[in-house]
């Protein structure tokens, strides 16, 4: 089956809470050799960067994003080509045969008056605050960074499965976890392609995943890893290939 499509922001930013939260429980110690999974230096670092989801480390992304959704207002301005339903994003229509000064100053009074009635939904003064702009869109995605969401959703499963395995050796030993894990999935029948291959029997008839297969899932930790260090400073995904 083809890999599933996580193109949709709000996808996006579901793989960085829950980067976010596994960086939280991650141990602190790891039997891998050079491998740091200690992340509460950086969390500290961050911590006034993040004070606004609150605490992640037990809620589920559906409920935790009923109440913080308006953290992430689009934050660039862009053509659409169809309607955004996006409580923070005002949709308008341009006329092309009018100056850019007179449609700028008409742009400006309208976004003014938006963020003014939408500081009001929220029950905020908008004369109590400095700048109307306050709560819209605080938290961005890594600028210039093409985000492969399906396969940092396939990075973001084999680093969970790792660590809550202990971190043992990556062998077939632990593909085969790992394929049983996405097997045992009940949303998905979906794959990844590096354990699309199925095992196969060796001289002594056990079972063996190719040896580029077991490389592949290795560089998929060690990516996981660099997402989660760049996400307990604040950054997703971060800048660094396989994506």
């Amino acid at each position: 089956m083809s890999a599933p499509i996580i193109k949709s922001r709000r996808q996006h930013l579901r793989l960085w809470f829950e980067f976010y939260k596994l960086c939280h429980r991650a141990p602190v110690v790891s039997a891998g050799k050079g491998v740091n999974l200690d992340f509460r230096p950086n969390l500290k670092k961050s911590a006034e960067f993040y004070a606004p989801w609150g605490d992640v480390r037990t809620v589920k992304f559906d409920a935790w994003w009923k109440d913080h959704q308006h953290l992430f207002g689009e934050t660039l301005v862009q053509e659409v080509s169809a309607v955004t339903p996006h409580p923070d994003v005002m949709h308008l229509a341009v006329p092309l045969n009018q100056t850019v000064s007179k449609s700028l100053e008409q742009i400006e009074g309208l976004i003014k008056a938006k963020q003014t009635n939408r500081l009001k939904d929220r029950g905020i003064d908008p004369e109590a605050v400095k700048s109307k702009n306050i709560g819209f869109g605080q938290y961005e995605l890594t600028r210039g960074v093409e985000i492969r969401g399906a396969t940092l959703n396939d990075i973001l499963m084999t680093l969970v499965t790792w660590i809550d395995s202990n971190q043992p050796a990556v062998n077939t030993k632990f593909l085969l976890k790992l394929r049983e894990v996405f097997e045992e999935r009940p949303i998905s029948m979906y794959i990844p392609y590096v354990l699309a291959l199925k095992p196969q029997k060796d001289a002594n008839g056990d079972l063996q995943f190719d040896e580029m297969q077991i490389r592949s899932v290795r560089r998929y930790i060690k990516r996981g890893i660099e997402v989660c260090r760049s996400v307990s400073l604040g950054d997703f995904p971060g800048k660094s290939r396989l994506k």
